[in-house]
């Protein structure tokens, strides 16, 4: 059974919570909507990639034209590294207190964004390299990079692009992941000829990456 929380008060983002199953992988799945999504976007796929994992799914804090997203733009997200930092410590401490709260532990968590989602997956490595296993992102808007490149001691990254996205360009996806290689991460880049819509072929291979991965 899923929790829905906005209390304690140190849980300061809405979200879901589905505890762990027996049959999951060992860790937690950090759920990141799309602009316009919430926390419940996402949890259908979660439930495809990594059945019976236990995961974590807030709602975005910032709101833009009507929607939540977690960084304020959905293109060209190039904010200064001020505004960045707020957006991705906020969430980075939220992330801490619901592993307390929820009694899960907080250094084997996996990000799974998507869209303006998979650029704050991605921000997280880039900006908290310690608070993340990995990351799954999908179709990914390149985001802001940090002033000096972290170590990202070959952490597993997999990278979902669509070669006809419309709106998150493929050019970012392929830049994202120069990026994170240059970072020392573990990259792997996965095309499909696609929208900016996933398609399943891609859910199945990302259930086979990460149980590659994180399965003992």
């Amino acid at each position: 059974m899923s929790h829905v929380a906005t209390l304690p008060q140190m849980l300061t983002f809405q979200h879901r919570y589905v505890p762990a199953q027996p049959d999951g992988l060992p860790l937690t799945l950090l759920l990141l909507h799309g602009s316009g999504g919430d926390e419940t976007s996402l949890l259908p796929i979660a439930a495809e990639i990594a059945p019976g994992t236990a995961l974590l799914s807030p709602r975005g804090a910032t709101e833009a034209d009507g929607v939540p997203r977690f960084l304020p733009l959905s293109q060209n997200l190039t904010l200064g590294q001020d505004v960045l930092s707020y957006r991705v410590a906020e969430l980075a401490e939220f992330a801490q207190n619901a592993a307390a709260y929820y009694r899960f532990d907080v250094r084997r968590m996996v990000a799974l964004g998507y869209s303006n989602g998979a650029a704050m997956a991605a921000s997280l490595l880039l900006f908290r390299p310690r608070l993340l296993l990995g990351a799954l992102i999908l179709r990914p808007v390149m985001p802001t990079p940090p002033l000096q490149v972290p170590d990202l001691g070959a952490r597993p990254v997999w990278i979902a692009g669509g070669r006809r996205d419309e709106l998150a360009p493929p050019a970012d996806a392929a830049r994202l992941a120069e990026l994170l290689q240059a970072a020392g991460a573990d990259v792997s880049l996965r095309w499909e000829q696609a929208g900016h819509k996933l398609h399943r072929a891609e859910m199945l291979a990302a259930r086979v990456w990460l149980a590659a991965r994180f399965r003992p």
